[in-house]
């Protein structure tokens, strides 16, 4: 067995294991035929994996050694326009295809049973190649859209949970339907209590809290539904402690898949806006869901979700210690606080300027700056999908 970097691993070697032994993919014990995994790895901050030691591995090192480190690094840099606008469409397709979907179950009209497992594939694998990315990037919508965005966004967030978690592909499948229809009982919910903009009375939260069980019976009509996505949509709400609804269901009770989508939809109404409510930034949802681990969350979930996502997801809109604001472009995973970030002026969003917060003095090993705070975009009037977007096109 060796050990080596993960700027190392190649396609053709035998992946045994990696540096994060909470972390269990399925491409371990196997050889690697998709690349993908490798971004996957780095994307959860993993700088080492064990490889079989065998005269493939030997004769892949030795080309790879010839290589600078300068050469390394670059290839580490990967995130294209192409790339960008492609997520970007996928997304906006999806998000086409959920309007769909609840106009269907509004109207009574049948759900295409292969169309749905078919966009659940696509979130799969969208959700297998951007688990950091900030999803606002993709949303272009209002608050009229909450539901559909909000859908969307858990099933990628719970997909890409589940395969970080090393599920088999069925389960995979599973909680990405469930995780996508985990919220159709709310179109059984009074529109005027849905969509209400002050505090809910008691009987309207009550109102509320039944859209687990009419999501439940509206699944049950889909054909061929896996009993496992029924349990995603019933159990969303439910908290490890008991205190959730609509059973009161403690941490042994609640399935592992309606356990990893009460994480991920809490998460993502954290951080969405609505007609009532400001949302909050990602850091704080961070913090959030981190002191309700062990609590209100499954605390072993709990850490491999905050470990995909890491503290400052890419479009996070930072201030810092030196006054400047940023956007931040990639994750650092070697520091999850020195992201590199564009800088850019809140009046200009075409004024961009890339810097890696990983910079130090080399006197007193300090850096030259550092995140001071995490921004609402819409209090800074800084778009970050306009200003990711304008840098790309640049280079």
């Amino acid at each position: 067995m060796l050990k080596i970097n993960i700027e190392d691993l190649k396609k053709g070697m035998t992946v045994l294991k990696c540096d994060k032994e909470w972390l269990n993919l399925p491409i371990f014990g196997k050889v690697l035929e998709d690349e993908n995994y490798i971004d996957l790895m780095r994307n959860y901050g993993v700088k080492h994996v064990f490889v079989e030691n065998n005269k493939v591995a030997q004769e892949i090192l030795n080309t790879n050694n010839k290589e600078s480190d300068k050469q390394r690094l670059s290839d580490h840099f990967n995130l294209t326009l192409k790339d960008f606008l492609f997520f970007k469409e996928i997304y906006n397709e999806l998000m086409d295809f959920v309007k769909k979907m609840f106009y269907a179950l509004d109207t009574e009209e049948f759900l295409d049973e292969t169309l749905l497992l078919r966009s659940c594939y696509t979130i799969e694998n969208f959700a297998s190649r951007t688990p950091t990315f900030a999803l606002n990037l993709f949303e272009e919508s209002d608050d009229s859209d909450y539901l559909f965005k909000h859908s969307l966004n858990v099933a990628i967030f719970s997909s890409a949970l589940a395969k970080a978690m090393g599920y088999e592909d069925k389960k995979i499948q599973a909680i990405t339907v469930g995780s996508l229809l985990h919220d159709i009982g709310m179109k059984k919910v009074p529109k005027e209590i849905y969509n209400k903009k002050g505090k809910l009375t008691k009987h309207e939260y009550f109102e509320i809290k039944k859209h687990p069980i009419y999501g439940f019976k509206l699944a049950q009509n889909i054909k061929n539904i896996e009993p496992e996505s029924l349990s995603v949509i019933l159990e969303h709400h439910e908290r490890s402690d008991g205190t959730g609804y609509p059973r009161g269901l403690k941490e042994d009770k609640i399935s592992a898949l309606g356990k990893i989508t009460a994480i991920t939809d809490t998460y993502d109404a954290l951080t969405s806006h609505r007609a009532y409510k400001e949302n909050i930034s990602h850091r704080e949802a961070f913090n959030i869901i981190f002191s309700w681990s062990g609590e209100h969350f499954n605390s072993i979930l709990a850490k491999f979700f905050l470990n995909m996502l890491r503290p400052y997801p890419v479009g996070t809109v930072v201030k810092l210690d030196t006054g400047e604001y940023g956007v931040v472009f990639e994750n650092n995973p070697n520091d999850v606080n020195a992201p590199k970030v564009l800088l850019v002026d809140p009046e200009d969003n075409s004024n961009v300027t890339l810097y890696d917060l990983s910079s130090y003095n080399i006197v007193n090993k300090k850096p030259y700056k550092k995140i001071e705070s995490v921004l609402s975009d819409k209090a800074t009037g800084i778009k970050p999908a306009e200003v990711i977007e304008h840098f790309l096109r640049s280079k």
